[in-house]
């Protein structure tokens, strides 16, 4: 069975001017984590959010207002929010592998 490459689906559908918006979307996420005052499993919601405005936003000034323009906005806006937390949920993985296999050998 062939295996699913998710990252290239994601990128064939993900405006290449917004994937900015993922280095964006992780530093807010890091602050806010940090900051201790929003409980962990509130932070890709409030990414997810922040994400959609900027897309939007983005994409209504670059297509003037119309139905599609927001529906293109809003998913935009959301695939760039998963695309931000599978590379954060990649980056954590490697991370921790490395972490691992830095007490084996010592």
């Amino acid at each position: 069975m062939e295996s699913i490459n998710w990252t290239q689906i994601l990128l064939d559908y993900i405006k290449p001017e917004l994937l900015v918006l993922v280095i964006i979307l992780w530093y807010i996420g890091t602050k806010i984590k940090a900051s201790k005052k929003i409980e962990d499993w509130a932070i890709p919601f409030i990414l997810m959010a922040i994400s959609v405005i900027f897309a939007l936003s983005y994409v209504l000034t670059i297509s003037g207002f119309s139905a599609m323009a927001v529906w293109v906005g809003i998913m935009q806006g959301l695939a760039v929010a998963v695309l931000e937390g599978y590379v954060y949920q990649a980056y954590k993985q490697v991370a921790k592998n490395r972490k691992r296999e830095k007490s084996i050998d010592t």
